[in-house]
């Protein structure tokens, strides 16, 4: 009696179908979260533009715009972008120039600051490196020491949340006069001055929580003085923290 023979397998040819389903749906995720992005990205330029038109005295094109709320002085000042770290962005927006961006960021600070500014302890300036915050060391800091007074805390603070929204590179310079460091901890002006940059780095890492990726800290001791070391104004001139807002160019050699 001869074998029965075995009926052949069905070969089925729609296998391809889960796979193809499967990269279907990838896909429209994909696609899905890039128009969830780019949506979140035109409202945020819509609120860059609201706030600089109105900064500026344009209220024509400020109406034109979606409304936002406007900054007061006990809120942080909020450009109202945002960066990926390490990734400067260019802050020429429309017939918005860098220049006027650092203008009113510097109004910002100066609001925070109005008091240190007018005892002469605090000066705000832009300069070709960008915004510079300079404040005199015997607010900051004990002679030949480098640990913050706290009573420093509240101005340092406010500095920080003034400028932790910017996607610009903040550095920060320690400067001492040329009297030479006499004992202590420190021997020498330019690891007094690293210190002291570095703890203010800390201070706004820790306690403002200022992104770290975007903080450096430098120490020029006292070879790089504003003022001259002859007289006792001239070297208390030269004793000083300064926080920097670098401009995109600097921004740029940063990483």
């Amino acid at each position: 009696m001869a074998r029965k023979k075995k009926p052949e397998e069905h070969v089925n040819h729609e296998r391809w179908l889960v796979s193809y389903a499967d990269f279907i749906t990838l896909l429209f995720a994909f696609f899905t979260a890039m128009y969830a992005i780019s949506n979140a990205d035109t409202e945020k330029l819509q609120k860059l533009m609201k706030s600089m038109a109105g900064a500026f005295g344009n209220e024509a094109a400020a109406a034109k715009v979606k409304p936002v709320m406007a900054s007061t002085p006990s809120q942080p000042f909020n450009p109202q972008f945002q960066a990926a770290p390490g990734s400067p962005v260019s802050l020429n927006i429309g017939r918005v120039t860098e220049e006027q961006v650092l203008k009113v960021i510097q109004e910002r600070v100066e609001k925070y600051l109005v008091r240190g500014i007018d005892e002469g302890k605090v000066k705000v300036i832009i300069s070709d490196r960008g915004l510079i915050i300079s404040i005199a060391d015997e607010d900051l800091f004990q002679p030949g020491a480098a640990d913050i007074n706290p009573r420093a805390y509240p101005m340092l603070s406010d500095i920080g949340l003034s400028l932790v929204d910017l996607p610009n590179f903040v550095r920060v310079e320690g400067h001492t006069d040329n009297t030479p460091v006499r004992g202590g901890v420190f021997p020498s002006n330019w690891e007094l001055s690293s210190s002291r940059a570095s703890r203010i780095v800390r201070f706004l890492a820790d306690k403002v929580h200022f992104p770290p990726e975007r903080l450096c800290a430098a120490g020029y001791g006292e070879y790089r003085p504003s003022s001259t070391n002859g007289t006792p104004q001239g070297r208390a001139a030269n004793r000083k923290i300064e926080i920097i807002v670098l401009k995109n160019r600097l921004s740029l050699t940063e990483p």
